[in-house]
């Protein structure tokens, strides 16, 4: 394969003066870090494109906060990988972690799509599953991609029965299983602060040994087909996704419907929103995943997390 490029850099990766060449017919855009550069305000190789953050090679910093800001108040809040860019590789920083227990008791995290050796632990083996599976339509594809490039990484974490933080005592509040919480609720489903501030979690509380049998909008009569728990996290990580990049659309569409209004069965616009989105995403898997029309249903055990049957009877498409 010929070269089409050779750059010198200096620590913190601006090119260096008449010290790099670039074949003029192979038009190769990246640089420093493998990321693509940015040429649009500086000369070429001043910024490149991280992903969610522009970084400027010749200043060292980025050019927007660091959503991690608050985890280290000794570093400047624009640092590039600590300021010390020869020991240490300053990635985009957004993933998606799923979290579990190794076999000695102690929280682990592993990356979705990192290139770490795959633990055995099986969550951490049915959520890959579940995102791959998501993966192999256009829609699940596209949401979980762009959940990895937001400012913020997303928490998948296994609904525990035995935990009191994912099933509160308190009797308005029901079991957390197979839910995004963008902050950190006490039993009372109240935020928690700390220093005057909501304390940031983005977690998913998911359950991959159930599937979701749909009901019909009376919430009680089941539709006859189900979805599998690979939909479930897909919907959930949509909804953090949009918690993200359409904030004000986001948090406006938590307030319930009316009694009287049409929308009822969808309990709130934010989610009719992501079950029309999650429709796309289950007619583009062609599995025989079965859509749903409203935000009920019943959790049942499953064989494993693309476990589904497809519909019977088929739930109401009134006011759609």
């Amino acid at each position: 394969m010929p070269v089409s490029a050779l750059k010198y850099y200096c620590t913190f990766g601006s090119p260096m003066p008449t010290r790099s060449w670039n074949d003029p017919n192979a038009k190769y855009k990246y640089g420093f870090n493998g990321k693509e550069k940015d040429n649009e305000i500086n000369v070429d190789g001043g910024d490149y494109d991280f992903g969610s953050r522009i970084y400027d090679s010749r200043l060292g910093r980025w050019l927007a906060l660091d959503p991690l800001m608050y985890e280290y108040p000794n570093l400047s809040t624009y640092n590039f990988a600590n300021n010390s860019p020869i020991f240490l590789v300053d990635c985009d920083g957004k993933r998606i972690l799923i979290h579990y227990i190794d076999c000695d008791g102690n929280p682990r995290t592993y990356p979705y799509k990192s290139k770490l050796m795959v633990p055995d632990n099986d969550f951490v083996k049915q959520a890959i599953v579940a995102l791959d599976y998501d993966c192999k339509s256009r829609a699940g594809r596209r949401t979980i991609e762009r959940a990895m490039k937001l400012v913020e990484d997303v928490n998948i974490i296994e609904y525990d029965p035995k935990n009191e933080d994912h099933n509160p005592t308190s009797k308005k509040v029901q079991s957390r299983m197979n839910t995004y919480m963008p902050y950190k609720l006490d039993k009372e489903d109240n935020l928690e602060m700390n220093a005057g501030q909501p304390i940031k979690v983005n977690q998913i509380l998911w359950n991959p040994k159930v599937k979701m049998e749909i009901l019909l909008d009376d919430g009680k009569t089941s539709a006859g087909g189900t979805q599998s728990a690979a939909v479930g996290v897909a919907h959930e990580i949509k909804h953090f996704v949009r918690s993200i990049s359409r904030q004000w659309r986001y948090y406006w569409g938590q307030t319930s419907y009316s009694d009287n209004s049409k929308n009822k069965k969808y309990t709130k616009p934010e989610e009719r929103r992501v079950i029309r989105w999650e429709r796309r995403l289950v007619k583009q898997l062609g599995d025989g995943e079965m859509k749903r029309y409203n935000h009920f249903g019943r959790d049942i055990p499953n064989k494993n997390v693309t476990d589904h049957e497809g519909a019977h009877t088929t739930t109401s498409k009134n006011s759609e």
